[in-house]
């Protein structure tokens, strides 16, 4: 899980952006809108968008876009598309699929993510940055719907010791589309901002993905 790498890559002007972005998950050829106010990062950017993706070694970033403009407010709000590294190449039935991972998460044996959530978050973070960060979070299972099965909460990161934490909002939306299952992650540091928001955010941004080429 990439978390809130504050040093965050230079986006485009909205204004240079492409309607739609491609990706794959595996074999599928997927596309999305850019979301508003968002932009694919490029130039010198894509080079730290790409050590964002390497802080996360269990999933595999398909598709990411940061907020417009200078290098200051791109980790303002952001979203990644991440995807599981050990279903790639799976093909999955979406209501089965959720059906399942929604009740591993909520059963009597469902992880913890609390503590084994911010090492995870702080290994990725350090290992790219170099540093030794603190990361303290309350991230965790929050509901199911028909389209998501949504997780988030609020996470705090210091990248120097004495330092305050910098703190941020994730909700995540894991789906299905077109037989494959991707996580949809919007992370939000903007003030007055609240989790229902932008779990309604990550919802509306699943719907918009789709298969461009068909699930033989």
């Amino acid at each position: 899980m990439a978390l809130l790498l504050l040093a965050a890559p230079v986006a485009a002007a909205a204004a240079d952006q492409p309607a739609e972005a491609p990706f794959r998950i595996g074999e599928a050829a997927m596309a999305m809108p850019i979301p508003a106010g968002l932009c694919l990062p490029t130039g010198d950017s894509a080079a730290i968008a790409q050590m964002t993706a390497a802080a996360d070694g269990r999933n595999v970033t398909v598709a990411d876009f940061w907020t417009c403009g200078a290098a200051k407010q791109a980790g303002t709000h952001y979203v990644l598309l991440k995807v599981p590294t050990q279903v790639l190449l799976m093909r999955l039935p979406k209501d089965d699929t959720l059906a399942s991972l929604n009740a591993t998460l909520t059963g009597p044996d469902s992880p913890k993510f609390d503590g084994d959530f911010d090492r995870m978050a702080k290994e990725g973070i350090d290992k790219v940055t170099g540093l030794q960060t603190k990361v303290e979070s309350d991230f965790g299972y929050i509901s199911r719907d028909a389209d998501c099965i949504y997780m988030g909460g609020r996470v705090a990161i210091a990248f120097e010791a004495g330092k305050p934490a910098k703190p941020g909002l994730v909700a995540t939306c894991m789906t299905v589309v077109g037989e494959k299952l991707v996580n949809v992650n919007v992370y939000d540091n903007r003030p007055d901002t609240g989790i229902k928001a932008v779990m309604n955010e990550a919802h509306a941004i699943a719907l918009t993905i789709r298969r461009t080429n068909p699930a033989n």
